[in-house]
């Protein structure tokens, strides 16, 4: 067997992936203090240098059945295995939807070699999270990578979007309205034109960051308290294996896009 380089990483991960199973449990649930400083890329064990926020549930936003959204957390569960990557099982709350979601560890070094030399940890950890949003069918995820402005080492954390639909891919379907793709969405969610909608000929099986968004910094800690619009890291001890909260501001207090809602079928 040929040893490439893509080998190579998959083997070296592999190795890590083993010896750190002391730290990651199954591979699946972390403890408070691991899962936290692993996405600040502060862990003293693990080096961080990317990360990704995603999940397999609720494809496009749009409310799927709670044992369709349980095969969808598995699926991409044995992916992420398949890749040799680590990975922490998390979750979030948004407009009073609880949805699981999955914290990937250094997705960069599995990429492929396409842009040879000219690859960077951001090209390569978008371009699996990219391929794995596009598979699951997801509206996007939160990638983390290198703050080159930053002093030292430091992560940025972007909300991206997955580049499916042009403006207003949806007025070219029978009876649909004219309006502007958002405002169509708000108003006819879960309608059977919203549901698998065709691919527009424009669209791309890639991400850019969402123009409402902002370039995060840091990681907030929440309080038990918060009731809505955070993540958390799972703990099956408590209720609704809800653990500690926490948020990453990709949007400016006030602005929660819209986007984020999950939808829920008619």
């Amino acid at each position: 067997m040929k040893l490439t380089a893509s080998r190579l990483r998959g083997l070296i991960g592999q190795v890590i992936k083993e010896n750190k199973m002391d730290l990651v449990e199954d591979v699946r649930t972390g403890d408070e203090e691991t899962v936290m400083a692993a996405i600040r890329a502060k862990h003293p064990e693990i080096d961080v240098k990317s990360l990704g926020i995603m999940s397999g549930q609720n494809p496009d936003g749009i409310q799927a059945s709670p044992e369709e959204n349980e095969k969808r957390r598995l699926a991409l569960e044995a992916e992420i295995d398949k890749l040799g990557l680590i990975a922490f099982r998390i979750g979030g709350v948004f407009f009073g939807n609880q949805e699981n979601s999955i914290l990937i560890i250094n997705p960069h070094t599995v990429a492929s070699e396409t842009a040879a030399g000219f690859a960077t940890i951001e090209r390569d950890a978008k371009q699996v999270l990219d391929g794995l949003n596009d598979k699951f069918g997801q509206w996007g995820y939160v990638s983390a990578t290198p703050d080159e402005n930053a002093p030292g080492f430091a992560l940025k954390y972007e909300m991206m979007a997955m580049d499916k639909y042009p403006n207003n891919v949806y007025d070219d379907k029978a009876d649909a309205p004219d309006e502007n793709w958002q405002e169509f969405e708000d108003e006819h969610a879960g309608e059977e034109y919203m549901q698998g909608q065709p691919e527009s000929h424009e669209s791309h099986n890639f991400a850019r960051r969402d123009p409402e968004s902002v370039i995060a910094k840091k990681v907030i800690d929440l309080p038990d308290k918060q009731k809505d619009f955070y993540s958390y890291i799972e703990d099956p001890e408590k209720k609704k294996g809800i653990g500690k909260k926490f948020a990453i501001p990709t949007y400016t207090e006030g602005k929660k896009t819209k986007k984020l809602r999950i939808k829920r079928r008619k």
